[in-house]
């Protein structure tokens, strides 16, 4: 199956995603109403478990997840470099040395008969040529064995080495963005950034252009990942960065940390839920079987221990046996939950945890409706959440629910100027449980926020998706009027 774009009418956008587009709601909403609203929208993911490529249709916007394998052990020390790369570094030796046969040469006719001092001088150009010749031939013979479709070359400390997954997008999705010509590229966090703007260098080489959006998800250099990793993630990110033509994030507090970074602006468009793609779902209140005298504080998202889900298990233990705590977990078979539930067993609250099906982020406003608190318990160590706006914030205001949020400064403000929820004490589960019971004593409390129509208008997908499209348009790339 070969990528193709939906539809000739309208500016082609190209959003490139580095997972497998299921689970991505920021990325499935921005494809699906960018295609609702006229634009030809194609979405390359990526999946290390099929094979051959799969395509799914999401409101006349195309995704399509590439295959790519997880073996790394070949490309450890290696990176793509793209036969023009290549070129340059070849053209630019190769113009070095001319540069350096014409010196020797007007150095031998305007020194003839001269000294001793002038024997040295002539000794270091000759050596200094010699260098230079075999430079080039090396990179010549560099230049046969990286023509071939899989190209690379040696490097050290660089993301080039510490993210051998990158290589394989190159190898895989290179060809097919080179194939698609896309008018823009919407770059959904870093993993493809240099990927774009490398495929965005070889056209301008060619007269011709495209612009790449660069849609920072995250503040990569506080993200709670393995430190080598990070580092390459950092060091792509730094390197690239100046060749997109613009970019958004997805909070006021991530947007700082881009302009002291980067001496950027960004546009913020918040991870607001797209109302017009909802779709019906049984409650999860009815997946578990809880009846309704007993209470559900419901978790969604992925789990780990740096997203505090332990801290809830100990949470249970200073609440009443009649309040239930809900995973909607991503992994929910995955060895941490069993870690949890051995957690949960020790301190007598196993009866009180459940793990429900994760549903289709187009599902999750109906799903958690019938809860009575969503809970979001982030670590205020890890510097990446101290600007979270997460999805599940929004999703929990729309479908009026009452949050309970740990005291990271961009969610504690926004909970705190809306009205829609309370801020309890970071990694405190009395704190938690205390919050938690102060929501659940009074819900009439939070009711007048979490219909309020000015605010359930503001963080609506539809509004949130125009200042996107403002970026585009900013950009010439736009719908005809």
């Amino acid at each position: 199956m070969t990528p193709k774009w939906p539809h000739d009418d309208g500016p082609k956008i190209l959003t490139l995603v580095g997972n497998n587009l299921t689970i991505d709601t920021r990325a499935r909403k921005t494809a699906s109403s960018l295609s609702r609203l006229g634009f030809s929208v194609v979405s390359l993911g990526v999946d290390s478990l099929n094979t051959s490529i799969d395509s799914e249709n999401l409101d006349g916007a195309l995704l399509y997840r590439i295959p790519v394998s997880s073996d790394s052990h070949l490309f450890s020390k290696t990176f793509p470099l793209s036969k023009p790369e290549l070129l340059d570094v070849c053209r630019s030796s190769m113009n070095e040395l001319r540069r350096n046969r014409q010196r020797r040469t007007e150095l031998r006719k305007s020194l003839k008969n001269s000294g001793p001092k002038i024997l040295v001088i002539h000794i270091y150009q000759k050596v200094f040529i010699s260098l230079n010749r075999l430079c080039y031939k090396a990179l010549s013979i560099s230049s046969r064995l990286l023509s071939r479709p899989s190209r690379y070359f040696i490097w050290h400390k660089s993301w080039r080495r510490v993210l051998p997954e990158l290589h394989r997008y190159e190898e895989k999705i290179g060809r097919i963005v080179e194939l698609l010509e896309p008018d823009l590229i919407h770059v959904h966090d870093v993993f493809h950034l240099g990927l774009a703007s490398r495929y965005k260098t070889r056209l301008q080489n060619k007269g011709k252009e495209t612009k790449i959006v660069y849609d920072v998800h995250e503040f990569i250099p506080g993200l709670p990942v393995d430190p080598q990793k990070r580092h390459g993630y950092e060091d792509l990110e730094s390197e690239y960065v100046s060749n997109v033509d613009a970019l958004v994030t997805v909070s006021p507090g991530l947007k700082s940390l881009i302009k002291e970074r980067f001496g950027a602006e960004a546009t913020i468009v918040l991870n607001s839920p797209d109302l017009d793609t909802t779709v019906s779902a049984t409650s999860v209140r009815e997946v578990i079987a809880l009846p309704k005298n007993q209470k559900i504080v419901v978790y969604v998202g992925g789990i780990a221990a740096h997203r505090g889900a332990e801290t809830l298990i100990e949470m249970l233990q200073h609440l009443e046996e009649d309040i239930h705590l809900v995973f909607i977990a991503a992994q929910p078979s995955s060895g941490y939950m069993e870690v949890l539930k051995r957690l949960a067993s020790q301190l007598g609250v196993s009866e009180r945890v459940h793990t429900a099906p994760y549903v289709t982020p187009e599902a999750v406003i109906p799903y958690i409706s019938f809860s009575d608190v969503s809970v979001i318990p982030l670590s205020r160590e890890v510097q990446n959440y101290e600007v979270a706006l997460p999805n599940k914030l929004f999703q929990s205001l729309h479908a009026k629910v009452p949050v309970v949020v740990s005291d990271n400064p961009d969610m504690e403000k926004f909970v705190i100027e809306t009205g829609i929820g309370e801020v309890f004490r970071n990694n405190d589960p009395v704190s938690i449980a205390t919050t938690i019971r102060k929501v659940l004593d009074d819900p009439g409390r939070y009711e007048q926020a979490l219909t309020n129509k000015n605010l359930i208008h503001r963080t609506s997908w539809k509004v949130q998706v125009s200042f996107l499209t403002d970026v585009y348009k900013e950009l010439g790339v736009s719908l005809n009027e």
